[in-house]
């Protein structure tokens, strides 16, 4: 298992044929992403996940600041 932790730098296409073929030959790849998605981190980490069908979105999941509540439907 490959991880990834808060790519900021653009993988060139050499690399993502690389970590494309890690994956065909049984590995597996974990990236751990911020707030903003690929945007701010200027990244292109979607151009990895893209044939999986995946995609990292620009929102968050957890909240950064502490709240008592969930503010569901709000």
């Amino acid at each position: 298992m490959l991880v990834f932790g808060g790519c900021r730098d653009k993988f060139t296409e050499p690399e993502i044929e690389e970590l494309k073929g890690f994956v065909a030959r049984g590995g597996s790849l974990l990236f751990l992403m911020g707030e903003g998605g690929d945007p701010a981190a200027g990244s292109n980490v979607n151009a990895v996940l893209e044939d999986y069908g995946l995609v990292v979105q620009p929102d968050a999941v957890v909240r950064t600041v502490y709240y008592k509540y969930a503010a569901f439907g709000t």
